[in-house]
């Protein structure tokens, strides 16, 4: 029992839902008789009221669905199969509760149990209100209390009642695009993580900071479209490895004079890259440059060029350590933003 790690005690305090019916769950609806309400507020935590020495005893608890306010009784088996559970901790000072939704699902699954399921997030758990929720979502859609004073949804996403965090995604909910919200400031840490259908999400520029973890573990994200250079990306965010491409929608408004080509500085880019276009519609790179001109001086006279320049970022991966993070997270990351309209010059 004291080898057990945290997940394992996760496990143990399985909440594992059955016989649901309709689009929105939050509660067991199989009873038994031989119930134990719980005492004290450790529902999940708790490992006294588990005896691992008799997984026969199959399952001997339920919860109780009044509303968006939940009750739990429970005495459980550890149970190693497909299930569904709140993942909850508890701050008994200020009788509060943070919750996360976990899926466990074995190699033998098909299918995650809830990936066609709206799921209600409660409002309190045992009398506990519930204030703090991370992490993607194991299900399909959300289910919110319009009156809920810490969050609210659009059904795919959850945020803070402000609106100000982005804290979770629903994995299952099959939307291949998303764009993030005006007035978000924050994506949460793990908000959008394993949501495997996700290809492209648009971020606008009124978020500036990108928590730990939150786009890994997307094989199928393709791009990341950014509305600002001005963002805070934690080291993590992407995971240690990943595809997807980081583009912004900034670029910079070109003019040509003579041989010489100009721009204003587009804010916060680290460099800029300066193209010709070719005969077949392709750009060609000819260099990067810091400065906001460049003058060409081989060009033929009487004949006709044609440029573009693209802004470029690098920004500096927060909370990255090079002793601990070198060769797992990444230093920094690269935002190319967009080619600018096409410039002509006259040699």
């Amino acid at each position: 029992m004291k080898g057990l790690c945290k997940h394992t005690a996760v496990i143990i305090s399985l909440v594992y839902m059955l016989a649901f019916q309709g689009t929105s769950v939050s509660a067991l609806t199989e009873k038994q008789n031989d119930t134990h309400p719980i005492e004290k507020p450790y529902w999940w935590w708790s490992w006294c009221d588990y005896d691992i020495k008799h997984p026969e005893l199959q399952y001997h608890g339920y919860f109780i669905d009044d509303g968006y306010d939940l009750k739990y009784d429970v005495k459980m088996k550890i149970y190693t199969e497909t299930t569904i559970c709140w993942w909850c901790d508890i701050n008994k000072k200020d009788k509060t509760v943070s919750i996360e939704f976990e899926d466990l699902v074995t190699p033998e699954s098909e299918q995650p149990w809830f990936s066609d399921q709206t799921v209600r997030v409660p409002d309190t758990v045992n009398g506990y209100t519930v204030t703090e929720y991370s992490g993607s979502s194991a299900f399909k859609a959300f289910d919110v209390d319009p009156d809920n004073e810490y969050f609210m949804s659009d059904g795919t996403v959850l945020f803070s009642k402000d609106g100000k965090k982005l804290l979770s995604f629903a994995q299952y909910s099959r939307v291949t695009e998303y764009t993030v919200p005006q007035g978000v400031e924050k994506i949460d840490d793990s908000a959008f993580a394993r949501s495997g259908d996700l290809k492209k999400i648009c971020v606008p520029d009124s978020v500036k900071k990108i928590g730990r973890w939150s786009f890994s573990n997307m094989d199928s994200l393709s791009a990341v479209i950014f509305d600002s250079f001005k963002i805070r990306i934690d080291r993590s965010a992407f995971g240690r490895d990943y595809n997807a491409k980081l583009l912004c929608t900034q670029k910079a408004a070109v003019d040509s004079e003579g041989d010489r080509i100009c721009w204003d500085k587009v804010p916060n880019a680290s460099y800029y890259e300066i193209y010709q276009k070719l005969n077949n519609g392709e750009y060609k790179l000819l260099k990067a440059t810091k400065a906001t001109a460049c003058k060409f001086t081989t060009l033929k006279k009487g004949k006709s060029y044609t440029f573009a320049v693209k802004p470029v970022a690098v920004i500096p991966a927060a909370n990255y350590n090079k002793e601990e993070d070198e060769d797992i997270y990444p230093q920094s990351f690269k935002i190319e933003g967009t080619m600018s309209e096409d410039i002509s010059v006259r040699g």
